[in-house]
C-alpha cells in the first residue's frame, strides 16, 4: 500500500484552463501528486463553453488552428487555415478531451465554492461549498484557481437602478437560455451596448434573424459603444493571407515591445531609433490592409481612432461575416456614446457632443464584459495573498481593480515566505495571462504550476520578484492602456510568455528538431506560426531535461564511463556500417560482372 505525501490537489473550475490543469496533473505528472478534485459550480464541464453557455451562431474569436489544446487536435474537419470554430463544436471537443483522459472522475459538478482559506495550524487550505442542498468542507495541500474572467457580469449602473419591465435588460452571458433568444428575436427595436466581439457577434445575428429564420421582418439593432474597437479580417494582404499564417509568428513579435528583451533582435527593435520607426512602419501598413480588408475604408463610425497596439490586449476581433454590409445598410445602426438613464420605453444617451437623446427600444443587451472576480475570497485571504488589502474598505472580491501575480500565475507573498502561519509556494492561479493563444498558455503555465509546488522551479529573492512584477505591470498599462490596467493582458506575446516560462523549467524555447545554427531551422521556428500543437511534446521535453540533468550530477568517474560507452558504440557503428557498405558494394561489383 502506498503511503500518501499528503498532496491533493484541489482545482477550482471546469472550463479551458481548469480541465487542461487536470490533465496536466493526473497524466503529465502522473504519481506526483496523490489526488486532484475539480470544483465546478455548473452542472456541465466547458466554463463559457458549457452547453447551458453557449448559442447558435457563437464561434471563437481566434482561428481553430490557434484554439486547440497542445497534443489534443480538433477532428481534421475543423482544422483549417482561417476557419473559426463553433460553439458546440468546441463544447464537444471539450467533452472528448476529457473523456479521452478520464478526468470526469475528478470534477465534482454542481458544487459551487463559496470559501477558500488557509488553516495555517494544519497547514491546509480549507474549501467550503454548497452542492445541491447539502454543505461540504474539504482540506486540500494545494489549490489552482482556474475559474476565470468570464463569469462575474459587468453592467452599467444606470441600468441596475431601473425598476421597470420595460425595456427588458439581458447580459450577453444570458444569451445561451432560449427564452431569452426567443425574447430578442421578437423585438422590435434591440439596443446592443458594447464595442467587443460579442456585441458585433450578437448584433449581426439579431439583425439577420439567426435564431428565428423565418421571420418575414427585419429586426431593428442599434449598436452603442464609446468608441469603435479594431477590427480584424479573416486573411490579410486584401484577403490573400489568413491572418493567424502572419500575426501568430516569432518574426512579427519581434516588432511587439514585450516586458522582456529576449534577443538581440528584440532588443534592437526597443532601443534603437531605426527599429521604432520600422515598427511604427509595419503597424500603419497592418492597420491600412486591415481596414481595406475588412471593406470599412467608407464607415469612419467602425474605424477606430486609437493605435492598433493599443488593441492587441484583447480589443482586436475577427469581423462577423455580414457585419460590415449591415452597417452599411442600416440595419446596424452605430451610436458613438454613453448610456446616461434608461426610461419607461427607452433610453437617454449622452452623444459625444454632450447632448442628449432619446432612444425607443423594448430590449437593450449588455455586452460590456465581465468584472474580475474571486467571490470565494474574503477580503482577508485577498489581503494575506497580497492581491488588495483589507484594510482598503472599497475592497470588493466580485470585483478587484487589478491583479499582480508572478508571471502572472502565483502571489508573490506566497512565493518566498519565511512566516510559517503563512501560505508558501501552495496556490496559483491559471488561466488569467489573457493572450490570442489562451489554450497553449494554459498548457505551459498548468506545468509550470506542477513544477512550482514540486520545488523544481528555481525562485528569485522577494525583492527581484517584486521588482519583476512592478516592471510586468508597467510594461502592460503602456502597452495595453486600460486594457492593460488589470494586469492579466499578454495579447499577442503569448510565443514569449511561454518562452519565458520554459526558460524557468530549463527546457528547449526552440521546438524545430535539430541545431538552430542551420539557416533553414532558424528561419522555420521564426517565421511558422507558433500554433499550440508546437507545445504538445512539453512532457518529453522535460523528461529529458530531467536526463540531462541527472547525467549531469553523475559523479566524473561514471560520467567518463559513460562517454567511453558511447564512443564504443559510435565506433561499432561506424564498423558495422563500412562493414554493410563494403559488403553492398562487392555485391554490386559482382553482379554488374555476371550482366
Amino acid at each position: 500500500m502506498a503511503v500518501s505525501r499528503d498532496m491533493e490537489i484541489a482545482i477550482i473550475g471546469a472550463g479551458l484552463s481548469g480541465l487542461v490543469t487536470a490533465k496536466t496533473f493526473l497524466h503529465d505528472f502522473s504519481g506526483s501528486f496523490d489526488s486532484v478534485t475539480v470544483f465546478e459550480k455548473a452542472s456541465s464541464l466547458g466554463g463559457v463553453w458549457s452547453s447551458s453557455r453557449i448559442y447558435p451562431g457563437l464561434s471563437s474569436n481566434s482561428p481553430a488552428l490557434t484554439y486547440e489544446i497542445p497534443g489534443f487536435e480538433y477532428p481534421q474537419t475543423l482544422r483549417k487555415y482561417g476557419s473559426h470554430v463553433k460553439a458546440e463544436d468546441i463544447n464537444a471537443y471539450l467533452r472528448a478531451f476529457v473523456h479521452a483522459y478520464h478526468i470526469e472522475e475528478h470534477i465534482s459538478f454542481d458544487s459551487r465554492v463559496e470559501d477558500v482559506s488557509w488553516n495555517h495550524q494544519t497547514k491546509k487550505w480549507i474549501i467550503k461549498g454548497r452542492s445541491g442542498t447539502c454543505c461540504f468542507e474539504k482540506a486540500f495541500s494545494y489549490v489552482v484557481i482556474c475559474n476565470g474572467m468570464y463569469h462575474e457580469k459587468r453592467v452599467p449602473n444606470v441600468a441596475e437602478e431601473w425598476p421597470g419591465k420595460i425595456p427588458a435588460m439581458y447580459h450577453s452571458a444570458d444569451v445561451g437560455d432560449p427564452s431569452i433568444r426567443r425574447a430578442l428575436s421578437a423585438s422590435k427595436h434591440t439596443l446592443i451596448v458594447g464595442a467587443g466581439k460579442s456585441a458585433i457577434d450578437l448584433a449581426t445575428m439579431i439583425a439577420t434573424a439567426t435564431w428565428n429564420p423565418n421571420s418575414s421582418g427585419k429586426p431593428k439593432v442599434s449598436l452603442l459603444y464609446k468608441r469603435p474597437h479594431w477590427l480584424s479580417p479573416r486573411a490579410m494582404l486584401r484577403g490573400t493571407v489568413f491572418f493567424e499564417r502572419l500575426l501568430f509568428s516569432r518574426f512579427l513579435n519581434a516588432w511587439l515591445p514585450f516586458a522582456r528583451r529576449p534577443d538581440w533582435l528584440h532588443r534592437w527593435v526597443a532601443h534603437s531609433r531605426m527599429g521604432q520607426w520600422m515598427t511604427e512602419m509595419i503597424f500603419a501598413f497592418v492597420s491600412d490592409d486591415f481596414k481595406k480588408s475588412c471593406n470599412q475604408t467608407d464607415l469612419p463610425e467602425t474605424i477606430p481612432d486609437h493605435p492598433m497596439k493599443e488593441a492587441l490586449s484583447g480589443a482586436l476581433h475577427v469581423v462577423p461575416n455580414g457585419y460590415i454590409d449591415l452597417v452599411r445598410s442600416k440595419r446596424i445602426r452605430i451610436i458613438e456614446g454613453t448610456m446616461n438613464s434608461v426610461c419607461d420605453g427607452g433610453v437617454n444617451i449622452k452623444m459625444q457632443n454632450g447632448n442628449i437623446r432619446q432612444l425607443a427600444v423594448d430590449h437593450i443587451l449588455f455586452a460590456t464584459g465581465y468584472k474580475l472576480a474571486f467571490p470565494f475570497f474574503s477580503p482577508c485571504t485577498l489581503d494575506q495573498l497580497g492581491l488588495e488589502s483589507a484594510r482598503k474598505p472599497q475592497v470588493d472580491p466580485n470585483n478587484l481593480p487589478s491583479m499582480k501575480l508572478y508571471r502572472l500565475i502565483v502571489p508573490p507573498c506566497t512565493v518566498t515566505t519565511h512566516n510559517p502561519t503563512q501560505p508558501h509556494r501552495n496556490i496559483a492561479f491559471n488561466g488569467f495571462a489573457y493572450s490570442l493563444l489562451n489554450p497553449a498558455v494554459c498548457f505551459v503555465s498548468a506545468h509550470w504550476i506542477a513544477e512550482y509546488f514540486l520545488g523544481q522551479i528555481p525562485i528569485p529573492s522577494l525583492m527581484e520578484i517584486q521588482k519583476d512584477i512592478e516592471h510586468f505591470y508597467a510594461w502592460q498599462k503602456s502597452t495595453f492602456a486600460a486594457h492593460g490596467a488589470k494586469g492579466v493582458h499578454i495579447g499577442p506575446h503569448a510565443t514569449l510568455y511561454t518562452d519565458m516560462l520554459l526558460e524557468d523549467m530549463r527546457v528547449r524555447i526552440g521546438h524545430i528538431s535539430g541545431t538552430m545554427l542551420n539557416p533553414v531551422n532558424l528561419a522555420k521556428e521564426w517565421f511558422r506560426p507558433m500554433y499550440p500543437q508546437i507545445y504538445a511534446g512539453l512532457t518529453e521535453d522535460r523528461k529529458r531535461r530531467d536526463l540531462q540533468e541527472a547525467s549531469a550530477k553523475l559523479p566524473r568517474s561514471k560520467r567518463r564511463d559513460q562517454w567511453q560507452i558511447r564512443g564504443i558504440l559510435v565506433i561499432l557503428s561506424v564498423a558495422g556500417l563500412g562493414a554493410f557498405v563494403s559488403v553492398c558494394w562487392m555485391a554490386f561489383i559482382n553482379l554488374a560482372k555476371v550482366t
